[in-house]
């Protein structure tokens, strides 16, 4: 077709006022619990109706202009569009997330797919058929690749973010032909980290009275940001960068006892008991929601481990419960019933799991010694002196990581981590105690006798 009879055809265009619809906002949160006493939770809501891609900001930037590394190359003719395209993200477009891209030959990009291969650009916002919905604009002009010009598309990556870039490079014009003064080059650069769009153009000049857009609009049409004297109208710009930045800000108002007590968008308690609240959520283009909910504190436990010869019980056994035993703070592999043989001297516990609410509970550390615990032993550390009134040191020249006391039955009575000294002052009551050191590279267990 020729650019005359291209040209020939008489257009209606009917300009849509733009219309603004929002109903009110949802917020989820429901009644949720923690599994014990002075547990942290961080409540995040769920907030249907509203996003902050719903509006965007326009700012002109100083130019950049991604230079390609490994690009792939797209091949399309005049007023074409492509397959889908992967972006290898998921990139989030006036409230909806995308992750494949149509690329139009004119100059554009769209989230969606079957869209208007028109070749003269329209006004925006508008519902009209002949402009792609859910797209991006850097310049939506008559541009044909195929008799010039490149059109690439490239996924970066790098250690803090990544971003998708699609560029027209020398892309020439369907009425003005190859001629170097007119061609365009111009990119799209999708921003993951913040779900911002960058349109950087590096030269187009106008081919004759030619219309040229630049801007996004939405999948119905009716909401949209054309860039200033850039809505289809006659323009020209170099080394241009324009940024469209999510813009619609979101406010949250946590409530304990109908007084707030955070504002920001996720919640970070540490519960002692059960906790009525509410959030207020409401947001820069007119959506409100308000949820109550409750946190709970699940009742604890008693849970201990009893010993009856070489073998420890766990003192709960339930059909919804879990077992899983620790020696020295490490899963026995396989101990996964409610007891379990002695055959190592060490610190054992069993951790139940409550099948009905995820909930995990640890026993009380129970020590195993036998009489093999005297000054040949590798394992053994010696105390002085014996018997002592409660203050005693161990040999050694070991940084302590962690001292524990226990008693006869195995129970632990006494604990500190990193003591600064290996001299220890203790109010214990006369008897025979078990003392268990973890060193750096060793762990070491003695006899303890006090006597007052």
């Amino acid at each position: 077709m020729n650019s005359l009879a291209k040209y020939s055809f008489i257009f209606l265009l009917i300009f849509l006022f733009p219309f603004f619809s929002f109903g009110q906002c949802e917020v989820i949160l429901t009644d949720t619990f923690v599994c014990h006493f002075g547990n942290n939770i961080v409540l995040s809501p769920t907030v249907n109706g509203s996003s902050m891609t719903n509006d965007y900001r326009i700012d002109e930037l100083p130019f950049s202009y991604v230079e390609h590394q490994t690009p792939n190359f797209l091949q399309l003719q005049d007023d074409q569009v492509s397959e889908a395209i992967n972006i290898g993200f998921e990139f989030e477009f006036y409230g909806n997330k995308f992750s494949q891209i149509y690329i139009g030959s004119n100059g554009w990009i769209s989230f969606s797919s079957n869209q208007s291969v028109n070749y003269l650009s329209t006004s925006i916002p508008s519902a009209n058929d002949y402009v792609p919905k859910n797209a991006i604009f850097a310049a939506w002009e008559d541009w044909n690749p195929s008799i010039g010009g490149v059109i690439l598309y490239e996924l970066f990556e790098n250690d803090s973010n990544e971003y998708f870039v699609v560029s027209f490079e020398n892309i020439s014009h369907f009425v003005c032909d190859n001629d170097s003064e007119t061609q365009g080059t111009f990119q799209i650069v999708l921003n993951k980290s913040d779900n911002s769009i960058l349109t950087n153009i590096e030269n187009k000049s106008s081919c004759l009275n030619v219309t040229s857009l630049q801007g996004i609009i939405n999948a119905d049409g009716n909401i949209a940001k054309p860039v200033t004297g850039r809505n289809s109208t006659v323009w020209s710009v170099n080394l241009n960068s324009i940024k469209y930045t999510p813009a619609n800000n979101s406010y949250f108002n946590w409530l304990i006892d109908d007084e707030i007590v955070y504002e920001q968008d996720s919640l970070n308690l540490n519960l002692y008991n059960d906790q009525d609240i509410s959030l207020l959520y409401w947001d820069d283009l007119g959506c409100y929601s308000q949820v109550n909910f409750n946190v709970s504190v699940l009742p604890e436990y008693n849970l201990n481990v009893n010993r009856l010869g070489d073998v420890l019980f766990s003192s709960i056994v339930e059909e919804y419960f879990s077992y899983q035993w620790y020696f020295d703070n490490e899963i026995i592999e396989g101990e996964t019933n409610h007891f379990t043989n002695l055959n190592e001297e060490g610190v054992y516990f069993i951790q139940l799991q409550n099948l009905q609410n995820g909930c995990f509970y640890n026993s009380r550390i129970h020590l195993y010694v036998t009489a093999s615990i005297d000054e040949g032993n590798k394992l053994s550390a010696k105390l002085f002196p014996q018997p002592s009134s409660g203050s005693f040191s161990i040999n050694t020249r070991e940084d302590i990581l962690k001292a524990q006391i226990y008693d006869y039955k195995g129970l632990l009575v006494y604990e500190i981590i990193n003591p600064s000294t290996n001299t220890f002052n203790l109010d214990l009551s006369s008897g025979v105690y078990f003392a268990y050191f973890q060193l750096i590279n060793e762990q070491l267990i003695s006899r303890l006798i006090i006597s007052k």
